[in-house]
């Protein structure tokens, strides 16, 4: 682990944020890994308890790790990330990152449509062509 220079501009706290950040991102912490705890945090790092919570709780809310309540804080599942500039099915956009997809249909009707519905219909596909 990266330790902290006192003689960076950056706050301590926002050191530390990117320390555990890189260790997420080079997989030394992988989804489901503990990371080190607050105190073992301060020991390596000689900085205040204060300052590593600080670090920790920006992470938190950032959704990278998360805490367990009595267990300890834990690496978040890796987000999936979506482009807006192209809008694409769900599956589409599993399938772009590798995941297998399949789709299953639970329920078809045929129903009739109500009358205002039915002529607003109508309205558009007279007005498109």
């Amino acid at each position: 682990m990266r330790k902290v220079s006192k003689d960076n501009p950056l706050p301590l706290h926002y050191q530390i944020k990117e320390i555990l950040q890189e260790m997420i991102e080079n997989e030394e912490l992988k989804p489901g890994d503990a990371i080190p705890t607050e105190r073992e945090l301060c020991e390596v790092q000689g900085v205040s308890r204060m300052t590593v919570n600080k670090a920790i709780m920006s992470l938190v809310n950032e959704g990278a790790i998360y805490r367990k309540q009595g267990k300890g804080t834990f690496v978040s599942e890796a987000k999936v990330n979506r482009q807006l500039s192209r809008l694409k099915s769900f599956t589409e956009e599993m399938e772009d990152e590798g995941h297998k997809t399949n789709t299953k249909v639970l329920n078809f009707q045929v129903k009739k449509l109500q009358k205002s519905i039915r002529q607003f219909l109508t309205f558009l596909i007279v007005k498109i062509w």
